[in-house]
């Protein structure tokens, strides 16, 4: 039976005040979606399990603190009694801030995490506000934002009375337990966003199954956004005894999914401040511990007996194993650790690896820190289940506490490796003939009977060399495999097995070598090419390495001639050289015969032809100096005409004339695409000249000669 305590009655208020008792009423702050109209307490049924995304908190032993104690707190003597966290009362000022960042300060170095203690729903004249204020919210996260950003040291944030002041039912349940999560869930946000790393945790009113009804405080629905819970389960206020602690523990640890730290009175009551003596203390946190709880915080300091040492009840506990209870297909070489959640040292060393058979496995152990590693001396048996046992009293603590009776099972690998990819894949087609073979395991794997074989479609057994690299088979064929032709490797059952000896089952996978004959895809000169020069290479570039075969290619002329050249292959392309130039404007074909050339797989090409025409174009003057019909000409000046294409001579039948039709003598030169013409003397002045390239004085490199071209200019007259 919970006794529940009206909100007015000062015993079941939360820290505001040191030792008084305050009458609060809630500010009358009704929202325009709620009734106010009263509902009876929900005893709720739902259990919620514990949840491990907080593990790592165990053996909490914390303490509220008034920001008024910082000159007789002694962080050294704290850590030495066994305190991990700090709750330091933040008021809402900026000297609050400054307060913290004193004890911030102080405590640097010890060991012990310093977290703000903020007032949430009340105000500093110890006047409720209601829990839905929104004025009221955005203050305290505005506060909570100033303390993050301005003491960088801090730990943790601890929210009081984030709650409402025993009247949650007048706004109606559900809007009130919404609010306080919603709010609460704010709060976190803000958290992690500035800093992730920081704890969040709340204290939160005792009262089991009707705690949201009075306080909107629901266990399970602040537990999602909280690292920790702390119940105030004061015995003293509540006239109760350290049987209703372990019961009221246990209750919340069993509906909420957090860590849940009791929060424990150090003293008798708010009515009779005297502090309780270490045995009662010891014995309430004991109870606590035993319930559940992963430690207890005590309100408050100033208020507690120094003899009390945390650190004395707090037992070496395993927090995390690997393998993990009921892990399964855990290799037959694992090496067995356990960390606990604290440094251990060994005991009476009663440790046991047993099968399930209940034999002892021999292993040997060792200890580092808070973890604890067993080295089977050989390795386990596959598809067997072990347990680790841990007897009372095998390791201690630093205070001599030994750990509990302790064991944890799993299984060995029992599951066949399975091939996740090969090379080449299932039905593969044009596969290289000299193809090395692989597959991919979904785990390392060693030789089991190595009954492997490549086999043709005719069953034919192909001789090849097998190897083993982490979780990778390589079958490599001692020759080049047939062109053509469908292979089967198979992996008989057991031929492979993983380390921990899983045998695979049979497994096979058929291919087919290349049976595609290489194409040509890039000519040059390309199909039907005009104006190629006579000394052009010829390339033909192919859709796959390629090699000779029979090299019957042929380079003709449209009337049959064979032209001598020479034939070469690099990679994918064959090159036809002609042995000597070809003639300008004729036709020519190279014809690659069937099976001249081949793919490396020996598949041969069809036969193949590409025509192309060698230059007929003759070149054409593009530029001159002096231009056409150009005045004022020195009389020195050298006469060059420039052609399309690069020239060479023919018959250089050029003369310079006046216009009188007198032959100037010249000095005649090609370089390139120019024709140069030097007058072997000086001209006249004011005297009309014409430069004639007769038809065939100069052709191109392929020998076409140009039509006959004339250019007339006049000399200056000065």
């Amino acid at each position: 039976m919970v006794i529940i305590f009206s909100a007015n009655v000062g015993f079941a208020t939360d820290n505001l005040t040191d030792n008084t008792t305050n009458s609060l009423s809630e500010t009358d702050i009704l929202s325009q979606n709620e009734t106010g109209v009263a509902e009876k307490p929900a005893l709720s049924n739902n259990t919620y399990k514990s949840s491990s995304s907080n593990a790592g908190l165990e053996n909490i032993a914390a303490l509220w603190v008034w920001s008024t104690s910082y000159n007789s707190i002694n962080p050294v003597a704290l850590k030495k009694a066994g305190y991990t966290d700090i709750f330091v009362f933040t008021k809402h000022s900026n000297e609050g801030i400054s307060q913290l960042n004193q004890f911030i300060k102080k405590f640097k170095g010890s060991g012990i995490r310093v977290h703000s203690w903020v007032s949430c729903f009340v105000n500093v004249n110890g006047k409720w506000i209601a829990a839905h204020d929104t004025t009221r919210q955005q203050s305290v996260r505005v506060f909570i934002h100033n303390i993050i950003t301005t003491c960088p040291g801090v730990n943790g944030i601890h929210l009081d009375y984030v709650r409402y002041g025993g009247t949650a039912h007048k706004y109606g349940v559900t809007f009130s337990t919404n609010t306080i999560n919603k709010f609460v869930s704010s709060v976190k946000n803000l958290v992690n966003s500035k800093n992730p790393n920081l704890l969040l945790s709340a204290a939160v009113m005792p009262e089991c199954s009707v705690n949201e009804y009075y306080y909107g405080q629901s266990y399970a629905g602040l537990s999602p956004y909280l690292n920790f819970m702390t119940p105030m389960i004061y015995k003293g206020n509540y006239h109760k005894n350290t049987a209703w602690i372990g019961s009221t523990t246990k209750w919340i640890v069993e509906h909420s999914n957090t860590v849940i730290v009791t929060g424990l009175q150090a003293y008798r009551s708010d009515s009779k401040p005297t502090p309780l003596s270490p045995a009662e203390l010891e014995g309430d946190a004991k109870i606590a511990l035993s319930n559940g709880s992963k430690g207890f915080a005590m309100f408050r300091y100033g208020l507690l007996v120094s003899s009390f040492t945390p650190k004395k009840l707090f037992i070496p506990t395993p927090a995390a194993g690997s393998p993990a209870r009921g892990a399964v297909n855990v290799p037959v070489d694992k090496i067995i650790t356990t960390k606990f959640t604290e440094p251990i040292f060994p005991g009476n060393m009663l440790i046991e690896l047993k099968n399930s058979a209940g034999k002892v496995i021999p292993i040997t152990i060792s200890i580092s820190g808070n973890v604890l590693t067993m080295s089977p001396v050989n390795p386990l048996v596959r598809a067997t289940t072990y347990k680790i046992i841990f007897h009372q009293g095998c390791l201690v603590d630093s205070e001599l506490n030994p750990v509990a009776y302790y064991t944890r099972s799993f299984t060995t690998d029992n599951t066949p490796p399975k091939p996740v990819k090969g090379s080449p894949a299932r039905n593969a087609v044009n596969v290289p003939i000299n193809k090395i073979i692989t597959t991919t395991f979904n785990e390392p794997i060693k030789p089991g009977t190595m009954n492997i074989q490549l086999k043709t479609n005719t069953g034919t057994n192909i001789p090849t060399t097998n190897t083993i690299n982490g979780n990778t088979l390589t079958i490599t064929p001692n020759n080049p495999l047939k062109r053509a032709t469908k292979y089967t490797i198979i992996l008989y059952a057991g031929s492979i097995t993983d380390l921990a000896g899983n045998p695979i089952t049979k497994y096979s996978r058929p291919f087919t070598t290349d049976n595609t004959p290489p194409k040509p895809v890039k000519g040059s000169p390309a199909r039907n090419a005009v104006n190629v020069p006579i000394n052009k290479i010829i390339t033909t570039t192919f859709n796959e390495p390629i090699k000779p075969g029979t090299m019957n290619i042929q380079l003709k002329t449209n009337t049959g001639t064979n032209i001598p050249t020479t034939n070469t292959i690099n990679g994918n392309t064959l090159t036809i050289t002609p042995n000597n130039p070809l003639k300008r404007a004729t036709k020519y074909t190279i014809i690659l015969y069937a099976g001249s050339i081949t793919d490396l797989a020996g598949n041969p090409i069809t036969k193949y032809s590409r025509p192309f025409t060698t230059d007929n174009t003759p070149p054409k003057p593009v530029k001159g100096s002096p231009a056409r019909n150009a005045v004022n000409v020195p009389i020195n000046k050298i006469i060059t005409t420039t052609f399309n294409e690069p020239i060479k001579p023919g018959t250089m039948n050029i003369q310079l004339k006046t216009n009188t039709g007198t032959n100037i003598p010249t000095t005649n030169t090609i370089n390139g695409n120019t024709l140069t013409i030097t007058p072997n003397n000086p001209l006249k002045k004011a005297t009309k000249y014409t430069i004639i390239l007769y038809a065939g004085s100069i052709t191109d490199l392929a020998g076409n000669p140009i039509t006959k071209y004339s250019r007339p200019f006049t000399t200056a007259a000065v």
